[in-house]
């Protein structure tokens, strides 16, 4: 018996398993799929796995054979204590690595009938009625036969595979003769050890009298919490230790077999395996950006009727529901860059979409008749790029009818709507820093609203996974088809792929969600601009290389991977921390380097004509920005979300800068195109908080270098406002004043502007090659003052609008002359 199993009673060992299992806690904790979302957990988890690990691999004597002649370990404690952070380093790696192969694959996992007729047996001695159907458990409960679906979120096959894939790791670096035996019976036991979790869980959740009930907490929560979870991974640790510890232990008091010679003093093998780990991820991650087409789209409006249209050009004539709720902003921000057509009557028959490389189907009200359906793929199958455009809950239909069209490609819109799994607000996507599809390749946080899920399958990638999500089930008795949030165990919780691609023949498909976030009121927030472009640039490409022959690379340089490694154990070269941290810093830099790649290759066309950006200053101000689908608000006279939209009427592009570090920032239209675009107007509105000397110098420079600088305040706060403190920061005297007489604005060296709305009042000075423009009082610009952005304005709102255009267009000058960008076909 060793002395980690006498002195230590084995802790030193089971202390590096705990610190895995507290690590794999950590990564769920912070990913958001389990409840309480805490970072708090992340961070205690994390640490004490780093500390665990550290100090269990520094205290522990080697059980393999490698110690000194006196039996003791010839490296000293400083030595073991850097191995226990290559260790803790390589497993925190790993975790990553996994999470990011497995996120899309998570999101479309089929369910797991092994859990279902494992729970059978459970389920009969504890007199629950229970059967198997289509691998999802039908359990006999008072509320009635109740269907559960046992997919990864309930299952929690995830930590599962993370919790292999470290007992692999510790395993391999542990013992280099005995890992394949421990490895085996770490999986097996976790496996068993899953599966009686699972049953527990199960359990307790049918013991409720209500598990169909609405509202806060959710019966399912004993399936999400995190802190049980962690529990489980914790007691999983330990049988699991004790697992490999005595199976293997008669081996390792056994004098050791005799040990096969070293090749090249045990380096050459252990840096082969490296790189061919290497260039296995890089084969792995690599993403075919391809060659730019002549970039012709056709925009179909035929089949979406009356739906979202996109022909007609947002204007300062054009109000209503549809004027907003419109494709127009879309088509013209695509048109900037690209030759668009609008197809607003026309079949779409292969004489219709020759001489197009990209085609655009969006929530499609009219069936599409079997020669349109058979064009569409005989299109893309010659190197045509779609891109397919759904909404939630089949609305109108749409999700079917884009599914006869989709479904030779393995792409399918279900008919659900996804939310926020905590909250049920709106899902987000966050790009990751080493992978992303060329689709979303600039995209660094996207807000979705209406979206539904997405079923892949025959080679589809996914292209947005958002992870804390739910799905709801339609309910075709409300109007909008929204589904009541219920406790539903039929429906499934994690991550939902909101957006993916496949590449059949010689063409390219895009699947996306929600076309609610490219209508015209939110298409310039949150990254949905940079998002449609994105998409519509990589479908307007042609691939350099044909994905099976990358599939084929990647699956020999896999065998080579492996196949090094297992010549490595039988040459006797170990898998030390030192080899498997430098592995998985080999697949993270291959990762990394593709992402800088596809990042650099995927470069949108520049812009033709000029479309001015207006950016519109969020911190330091009362301004609010709240979404237009479905937003009530409290404070209206300072909700700014109608005149962020009224913007568009100009044929600008209206940003948010939500930091005030990002004011002066280039735009990411600039960065899409490799230059450094500045705004062409900042607006501050209602400012309360005076920024830095730093903020300042920046705002005068971008004045004296031409940029133009729009101050818009409000009367009822002059005495606590900030207007004063911007102007003395510029050199300049004014503000506010509500004493004596009627309420005004003033500064001397300013020139009045007169404003279709007389109670508005604005004044202009030119300062180095910009202007500086002040105006009051803002509460006529919010939405208290011009309305929702659906609603059509009333006569003092319709003045209050003119004098918003009189000020961009007319005083800054910023408004293009000519915006018909885009042809109409309407036969």
């Amino acid at each position: 018996m060793t002395r980690t199993d006498s002195r230590w009673f084995g802790f030193p060992r089971r202390a590096v398993w705990l610190g895995a299992a507290l690590l794999v806690g950590a990564w769920q904790a912070q990913s958001g799929d389990y409840e309480p979302a805490a970072p708090a957990w992340a961070i205690v988890c994390g640490a004490a796995g780093w500390l665990l690990i550290c100090w269990g691999w520094a205290a522990a004597d080697p059980a393999d054979g490698r110690a000194g002649p006196n039996g003791q370990d010839p490296t000293t404690r400083a030595q073991r204590l850097l191995r226990g952070v290559l260790a803790a380093g390589a497993v925190t790696g790993a975790l990553w690595l996994a999470d990011l192969c497995l996120r899309g694959w998570a999101a479309g996992a089929p369910n797991s009938p092994i859990f279902a007729y494992a729970s059978l047996p459970a389920l009969a001695i504890a007199g629950i009625h229970a059967a198997v159907e289509q691998g999802s458990l039908l359990v006999r409960h008072p509320e009635g036969t109740v269907r559960i679906v046992l997919s990864p979120d309930k299952t929690a096959l995830i930590p599962w595979i993370q919790s292999v894939a470290t007992a692999a790791l510790i395993c391999a670096m542990e013992s280099q003769r005995l890992w394949p035996r421990r490895f085996i019976i770490a999986a097996v036991g976790l496996l068993g050890f899953w599966l009686l979790r699972f049953q527990v869980l199960l359990l307790f959740y049918l013991e409720q009298e209500q598990i169909l009930r609405r509202g806060s907490p959710s019966p399912l929560a004993i399936f999400y919490r995190i802190d049980v979870l962690i529990a489980t991974l914790v007691i999983g640790s330990w049988i699991v230790e004790r697992l490999t510890t005595r199976s293997t232990r008669s081996a390792l008091e056994a004098p050791p077999p005799t040990a096969r010679p070293r090749v090249s003093s045990g380096r050459l093998l252990p840096g082969a395996v490296v790189i061919t780990l290497f260039l296995t991820a890089l084969v792995g991650f690599y993403q075919d950006c391809g060659f730019r087409k002549a970039g012709r789209i056709l925009v179909d409006d035929a089949h979406s009727s009356y739906w979202e249209p996109s022909a007609r050009i947002l204007d300062e004539q054009w109000y209503g529901d549809f004027s907003t709720y419109s494709f127009a902003s879309a088509v013209e921000w695509l048109a900037g860059r690209y030759v668009v057509d609008v197809n607003m009557e026309g079949r779409l028959d292969e004489a219709r979409l020759h001489g197009y490389d990209v085609l655009i189907l969006k929530t499609p009200l009219k069936d599409y008749a079997p020669e349109e359906v058979s064009a569409i793929r005989r299109f893309v199958e010659a190197g045509g790029g779609l891109l397919a455009v759904g909404d939630h809950t089949n609305l109108l239909g749409s999700s079917a009818r884009l599914n006869e069209i989709l479904e030779p490609w393995g792409l399918e819109f279900r008919y659900d709507s996804v939310l926020q799994g905590v909250n049920h607000g709106f899902s987000q996507y966050r790009g990751s820093a080493f992978w992303r599809h060329p689709a979303v390749a600039h995209v660094e946080r996207f807000e979705f609203m209406t979206s539904c899920s997405l079923r892949i399958r025959n080679g589809a990638k996914p292209v947005m996974v958002v992870r804390d999500s739910i799905r709801e089930a339609a309910d075709y008795a409300n109007p909008s088809h929204f589904g009541a949030p219920i406790t539903d165990p039929s429906m499934e919780r994690g991550p939902m792929i909101l957006s993916a691609a496949a590449e059949p023949g010689h063409g390219r498909v895009v699947a996306f969600t929600d076309s609610t976030v490219w209508s015209s009121f939110d298409l310039f927030k949150n990254g949905h601009e940079v998002h449609l472009l994105n998409s519509v640039e990589y479908l307007n490409r042609k691939s350099v290389v044909d994905g099976r022959i990358l599939d084929a690379v990647f699956y020999l340089m896999a065998l080579l991977s492996v196949g090094g490694a297992v010549l490595c154990a039988r040459a006797g070269n170990r898998l030390s921390p030192a080899v498997v941290c430098a592995c998985v810093c080999a697949a993270a830099g291959a990762a990394w380097i593709d992402e800088a790649a596809t990042e650099r290759a995927m470069v949108a066309p520049r812009l033709h004509t000029e479309v001015p950006e207006v950016r519109f200053q969020w911190e330091g101000g009362q301004a609010g920005f709240p979404p237009v689908l479905g937003a009530t608000v409290d404070r209206d006279e300072v909700v700014f979300d109608t005149l962020f939209v009224a913007t568009q009427r100009l044929g600008l592009r209206p940003q948010i800068a939500w930091k005030i570090a990002r004011c002066f920032e280039t735009g990411d239209d600039a960065q899409l195109e490799g230059t450094d675009r500045l705004p062409a107007a900042l607006i501050i509105l209602n400012p309360v908080v005076v920024p830095s000397d730093a903020y300042f110098r920046q705002l005068r420079s971008y004045l004296e270098s031409g940029g133009n600088v729009m101050i818009i305040d409000r009367f009822a706060s002059a005495s606590s406002g900030a207007l004063a403190a911007y102007l003395r920061a510029l050199g300049l005297e004014g503000g506010l004043h509500v004493g004596e007489g009627a309420p005004h604005i003033d500064g001397p060296g300013f020139d009045p502007i007169p404003l279709p709305e007389p109670s508005m009042q604005a004044m202009v000075r030119t300062v180095g090659r910009g202007r500086l423009v002040l105006a009051a009082d803002s509460e006529l610009l919010s939405r208290k003052g011009i309305g929702h952005a659906f609603a059509v304005p009333w006569q003092s709102a319709d003045r209050a609008l003119r004098s918003w255009f009189t000020l961009l267009s007319k005083v800054l000058n910023l408004a293009p002359r000519e915006r018909r960008l885009h042809g109409l076909i309407e036969s």
